[in-house]
């Protein structure tokens, strides 16, 4: 199922939304917290080898996305490389 959901993020959540699993998310929303609080809930909810695509994770003008995803890295065990656009990186959940 593709779901394409805009708005701010959780607040964009539904509780029926917290029981699905997914294989892909695209977080853009280049704000710390949005950033931030879209890991926290998509993370545990990635399928195996699901995978994340955080935009703006090399941009100079939105070091919040960067801040976000260091300090989600250093509390939960994930693995991140770079996409190779020079602005995305790729959160992947893979056990």
């Amino acid at each position: 199922m593709l779901l394409c959901v805009g708005g701010v993020f959780p607040d964009t959540i539904q509780d029926s939304d917290k029981k699905e699993k997914y294989a892909f998310v695209s977080l853009d929303p280049d704000l710390y917290a949005p950033i931030l609080a879209g890991l926290e809930y998509f993370v545990p909810r990635l399928v195996p080898g699901g995978e994340i695509f955080v935009h703006d994770y090399f941009s100079a003008e939105d070091p919040g996305v960067k801040r976000a995803v260091s300090e989600f890295m250093m509390q939960n065990k994930i693995s991140v490389s770079p996409l190779g656009d020079s602005v995305t990186l790729v959160v992947s959940k893979s056990f």
